[in-house]
């Protein structure tokens, strides 16, 4: 069961037999200058990214079995590395099928893009990432830890210290 209709935003190939579930409002960003356009959206959800840059998120995990239920926040999406079965949730799956997973994104980067580790699961100790410009350039890596790049207002913010910077926010 499921959309039979290949014209639909919801198509399952694998589906035999149409269950009247089809949905034809597929959002997305439907601006083709937009870093993060979507060919397949028919209806425009305010997403699209202008200034921006594609990227590409490297997920790493050095037992080989994902992520164990943690997960990276980038620019405010959530990403996952799931195990072997493709569940995000799991701490106790330790079938090994993969070093690495890859995600392409979109980031705003004339701004700060914030990077965080969401330490939720466990094996930390086993989860690094990267993110990686279209030329090869890495703009950001890490282990089990948050980071941020760009223009990120980073300085002395205590107002007492001889190198107090009124502009730095982080």
């Amino acid at each position: 069961l499921g959309c039979t209709d290949a014209t639909a935003c919801n198509y399952d190939e694998s589906a035999t037999l149409d269950d009247g579930t089809c949905n034809y409002d597929c959002n997305g960003c439907t601006d083709p200058e937009a870093c993060n356009y979507d060919a397949d959206a028919t209806e425009d959800d305010g997403s699209c990214i202008f200034g921006g840059s594609g990227a590409t998120l490297f997920m790493y995990d050095s037992y080989g079995d994902g992520w164990n239920a943690n997960t990276l926040t980038v620019a405010g999406v959530d990403y996952c590395f799931p195990d072997a079965f493709g569940d995000c949730a799991t701490t106790d799956v330790w079938d090994i099928y993969s070093n690495e997973v890859s995600f392409d994104i979109c980031l705003d980067t004339t701004g700060c893009v914030e990077i965080v580790y969401n330490g939720t699961g466990l094996y930390q100790a086993e989860n690094s990432w990267a993110i990686v410009d279209a030329s090869g350039a890495t703009l950001a890596s890490g282990g089990a830890e948050s980071g941020f790049f760009g223009d990120c207002g980073q300085g002395c913010t205590d107002a007492t210290a001889c190198n107090y910077d009124e502009s730095a926010t982080l």
